[in-house]
């Protein structure tokens, strides 16, 4: 219990620092602070029709002091990035896919039940207030650009990263040993609308998040950052292997088996990637993967062998969750292509139509009426939104603008995200938009 206070209390005081930091000029540790309460989404500190949590009254608390700092000089400027425009895509492809939902309905093309109150247009536009909110972060970025070098700004923003995935691993630590460590939950991202505190006694650990797959989903990047500081000698060999084993820890300990697979795979890619492919890497590889088949195979946590888990993965009727991650993914390839080869059904509004696509395999689960269900494949997602012509033009200019970037590390993120966006709904965390944060050197000014 003392330990969750502590950390509760760590995160707000870093919120009520920031005016300090911005009056002392200290843009590093206003990055510090975004980057690091991006890893705790799941307690929400406002509700006013969009969803403030952490990271939010951070971004917003930061904006209005940077807006009224350029009032008071008379000083405009708007800088944007490669990145930036990827995410104007995604809005200027969503409101149009709206438009294109309201046509179908309005000429009968798409059919509603009556199982949902809100409708589809209002559903799209609610579910879009983050995105929007979230490009405060680019003034954001252009005032901590005009304080630091780029060198410096870089090497800030993978430290802090890297560094912001230890108080979650701790937390996921904390609730294994199940000495109570609370955590608030009420966020509505992620289906938490009531106020509810969970003190993980005797249940599975998800760290700052709102389940196990959440943690590791937001933990990864920290690895990602982990990688990129180490590799760049931003961080020393010792500090390097400390926090790995941290993280490892806790990603065995929340029993993922996204987490345990994204986390193996992308760490025999970035050992290879800068060893280069010898025999001795591959000797490397072939040794490090025997160890760590031995050590899965001979760990039991929460009744589960780690090992048998992992190769769940593949199993569809493994057990109800992996069912239903399989069985809706199933249901929006059926959905995208029975209505959406052509035209889509807009913008975070598949659910109106999914019922109808389920597959037989998801008989013995049932939903409640007027409940969303979850989407577990973004992608297919956003075929089935956008329609399929829509969907493939802004996947082309999304990989022709990362590419403009010619950086690795936001290649690595943006990559890291497709996978990822291939098991579930990944926009639901703050997490995927603080690569906004990210330094460029070539910036486009209008």
């Amino acid at each position: 219990m003392v330990s969750s206070i502590l950390i509760y209390i760590f995160y707000f005081l870093l919120l009520l620092l920031i005016p300090f930091f911005f009056h002392k000029k200290k843009a590093g540790a206003i990055l510090f602070v975004l980057i690091f309460t991006a890893q705790f989404n799941v307690t929400c500190l406002i509700k006013l029709g969009i969803t403030f949590s952490f990271f939010e009254v951070a971004l917003l608390i930061t904006s209005i002091l940077i807006f009224i700092e350029q009032v008071y000089k008379k000083c405009w400027s708007c800088r944007i990035s490669n990145v930036d425009i990827v995410f104007f895509l995604f809005l200027i492809f969503s409101f149009i896919s709206v438009c294109i939902a309201f046509c179908r309905l309005l000429f009968g093309d798409l059919q509603l039940t009556s199982e949902y109150s809100t409708i589809p247009g209002v559903r799209s536009i609610m579910s879009l207030n983050k995105p929007l909110f979230y490009l405060l972060i680019i003034p954001v970025r252009n005032y901590i650009s005009s304080q630091l070098s780029y060198d410096i700004y870089k090497e800030k923003f993978l430290k802090y990263l890297t560094y912001s995935g230890i108080i979650p691993s701790i937390a996921v630590v904390l609730q294994y040993l199940s000495i109570g460590f609370v955590v608030v939950h009420n966020n509505p991202s992620y289906s938490e609308n009531v106020f509810k505190v969970v003190s993980y006694i005797g249940l599975r650990p998800v760290g700052l998040s709102n389940e196990a797959a959440g943690h590791c989903y937001e933990l990864f990047f920290c690895l990602l950052g982990l990688f990129f500081s180490y590799y760049q000698r931003i961080i020393s060999r010792s500090t390097f292997l400390l926090l790995y084993s941290l993280f490892f820890v806790s990603v065995i300990l929340s029993i993922s088996r996204t987490g345990l697979l994204f986390f193996i795979a992308y760490s025999a890619y970035a050992y290879m990637k800068h060893s280069g492919v010898s025999m001795k890497g591959i000797l490397v590889l072939i040794f490090m993967g025997s160890f760590f088949t031995l050590l899965l195979g001979n760990l039991h946590i929460g009744g589960f062998n780690l090992f048998d888990r992992l190769l769940s993965t593949t199993d569809v009727e493994a057990d109800l969750s992996t069912i239903e991650r399989y069985g809706l993914a199933h249901a929006l390839v059926n959905l995208a292509i029975d209505k959406s080869m052509v035209l889509g059904v807009g913008i975070y509004n598949y659910f109106y139509y999914l019922k109808f696509y389920l597959p037989d395999y998801m008989k013995d689960l049932v939903y409640e009426r007027g409940f969303p269900l979850p989407s577990f494949n973004f992608i297919v997602q956003l075929w089935a939104e956008f329609g399929l012509p829509i969907f493939l033009l802004f996947m082309y200019m999304v990989v022709k603008y990362i590419r403009k970037c010619k950086n690795s590390f936001i290649n690595e993120w943006f990559l890291s995200l497709f996978l990822f966006a291939l098991s579930f709904q990944i926009l639901n965390f703050s997490i995927p938009f603080v690569i906004l944060l990210y330094p460029q050197l070539k910036k486009k000014i209008i």
